[in-house]
């Protein structure tokens, strides 16, 4: 090979390496040609073969394992039926023997004999085929390997071809996620088996329910009055309560008068007034569950008219999905600006989204969609805190990695088609909306627009996120900055909303301490059941870690569904989410009927 050649080669070489595979390029003459030679396609095969060696390895012994315990079981069941029937033959033929069978009775017995013998043979034959099947896997195992270190010799590096593949997304998403798994389950100490955690999963979920542990209600707050003398201090306080309750009955009052003149005279019900203060919280959340799709809307029960098979819409949206969104948010398909559900052609950090124009409430809405695909899952566990340098407002706090990818990506599509639809409708506002998965990127999204949005250098539009089981996506500071336009709304013990690196590492530390506990107690003299309240907070003082966390962002209002399902409304500080809350509605709490339900009845 000349020099010249030799260049050539390396270059393709380090295209494949890299990544970049053009397809056609222009030669001199502007004629277009190939531009990967035969020698970078089998190279760029050869990078696939190499990272996918390991799992051929894997499979190899799996096969051979498994062939081995069959074949094992094989020659089991065989051997014992022939012991058994040589047995039998052999006390037969003696026992026709003592009867006096004089031909009848040797002819068994040496049978017996012979079938002993066959039982030998098949001994033997069962250790030759094991032996191959050794040989075997073992030739197997170092043609791998040498195939491996070959493939090493001529530049194939580990893990291109997965990102050939996958894309480089997915390999640093499934890195993370492998070494969070890892952390979680090896740093378990020695002697500290599956079944323990398991047991001490319950004793803490005992804990979690006797003590009351999140509600928001006993979590610590500031105190609004110094030290000052105790009946003076709660005068002042019945005196602000008081006042405050007066200046909020008044203003609800008023803005309930306008909504029941303003619907009277368009003939309507001021109860189904989206324009109304107290239905924006619901009407939104029926936008988070809607766009889900027809099917899972309709397998989870969310309330709609039937949808036929195929019912045209506007422009270019139709069929089954755009039907129930319409239904269930009551919205004209007219109304619908942009549909994209993502279902085939969303990759990783792109979940389906439905930009909407709601005329009722004078908004621009964009819907994001929880976890519904693989990819979703993945974004949701790659929880490790990323920077939000460029939000100026944020400085060097933090964000959920995966959903801030995703709220980065989905901004650049979206805020167009957004700015469209402001500038066709100026007086209109922008709403963020989503559940789960769509809450956080949501959240994200709004805190990344800030509480208004530039549409013209004279129009910015006001913001406004309301996020329905949002996972933990911004540091304590970010979330309370974000207070004034973001709305985030829990119900009971969801354990979305908890959920984190930190928070799972303090859940291992946690089952861990009671195991531990657990032993050190178990000889002990028999003692009074400690104070529940007390055993946690011992739990919390030594094992919590100080590894920053995520909380839900902006104004958390948390609905009471765990004690008598009153709905009753508080508002959360965000150190309520700092641990997770074991309870038994803390996964089924999470779905979107559920919010629904909950948050309309409210």
């Amino acid at each position: 090979m000349s020099d010249v050649d030799e260049r050539e080669h390396a270059r393709e070489r380090e295209e494949i390496l890299e990544g970049t595979f053009p397809g056609v390029s222009q030669d001199g003459d502007g004629i277009e040609a190939p531009s990967v030679s035969y020698s970078a396609r089998l190279l760029q095969s050869s990078q696939v073969l190499k990272d996918a060696l390991p799992w051929a390895q894997s499979a190899s012994n799996i096969g051979f394992d498994v062939a081995g315990k069959i074949t094992s079981m094989g020659f089991a069941i065989a051997q014992s039926s022939i012991k058994a029937a040589s047995y039998a033959c052999v006390v037969g033929g003696a026992a026709l023997a003592t009867a006096g069978a004089a031909t009848a009775g040797p002819v068994l017995i040496a049978g017996g004999v012979g079938l002993a013998a066959l039982n030998e043979g098949v001994g033997l034959a069962k250790d030759i085929t094991l032996g191959s099947q050794s040989i075997g896997k073992l030739i197997s195992h170092h043609s791998i390997g040498t195939t491996s270190k070959a493939m090493e010799l001529f530049g194939v590096e580990d893990g291109k071809g997965v990102r050939l593949i996958f894309g480089g997304d997915f390999v640093q998403a499934a890195d993370f996620i492998n070494t969070m798994v890892t952390s979680f389950l090896g740093d378990v100490p020695e002697g500290i088996e599956h079944k323990d955690l398991y047991h001490a999963f319950g004793a803490l979920s005992q804990i979690h329910a006797d003590s009351g542990y999140g509600l928001p209600l006993n979590s610590s707050a500031t105190p609004l009055i110094g030290a000052v003398d105790s009946d003076v201090k709660r005068y002042c306080i019945i005196l602000c309560c008081g006042l405050s309750a007066i200046m909020y009955a008044v203003y609800y009052f008023n803005v309930l008068r306008l909504c029941v003149i303003r619907c009277t005279a368009q003939n309507k019900s001021p109860y189904f007034c989206a324009n109304c203060v107290f239905g924006r919280r619901s009407r939104y959340v029926r936008f988070s569950a809607a766009i889900y799709g027809w099917l899972p809307t309709m397998f989870l029960g969310v309330d709609r008219p039937s949808v036929p098979p195929e019912e045209p819409t506007a422009e270019h949206y139709s069929g089954k999905d755009v039907t129930a969104f319409c239904q269930i948010t009551s919205l004209d398909p007219q109304d619908i600006v942009d549909f994209s559900l993502g279902f085939v052609t969303g990759g990783l950090y792109a979940p389906g989204y439905v930009i909407a124009l709601d005329h009722a409430t004078a908004s621009v809405v964009v819907v994001i969609r929880g976890t519904m695909r693989v990819q979703d899952a993945v974004t949701d566990l790659v929880c490790s805190i990323a920077p939000m340098d460029d939000v100026a407002d944020l400085g060097p706090d933090g964000a959920h990695d995966g959903m801030l990818k995703s709220a980065k990506r989905l901004s650049v599509i979206v805020l167009p088609k957004v700015q469209d639809a402001l500038t066709a409708h100026p007086k209109y506002r922008v709403v963020l909306t989503g559940h789960s998965l769509g809450a956080g990127v949501a959240s994200l999204i709004g805190t990344l627009w800030g509480p208004s949005l530039a549409v013209t250098e004279a129009h910015r539009a006001p913001v406004r996120v309301w996020a329905y089981a949002p996972p933990c996506v911004l540091t304590r500071a970010a979330a309370l900055r974000t207070a004034p336009h973001i709305t985030s709304i829990v119900c009971g013990s969801d354990v979305v909303t908890r959920f984190g690196l930190a928070t799972t590492v303090d859940l291992r530390n946690m089952l861990v301490a009671l195991v531990v506990q657990q032993r050190a107690t178990a000889d002990a003299e028999p003692a009074p059941a400690p104070d529940a309240s007390a055993t946690l907070a011992h739990l919390r003082r030594d094992v919590l870690s100080d590894e920053p966390k995520l909380f839900p962002a902006g104004k958390i209002l948390w609905l009471d569904t765990d004690t008598d399902g009153s709905g009753a409304v508080f508002v959360a500080d965000p150190e309520c989410f700092d641990m997770m809350a074991l309870k038994s509605g803390m996964f089924s709490s999470h779905l979107p009927q559920f919010y629904l339900r909950a948050v309309e009845n409210a």
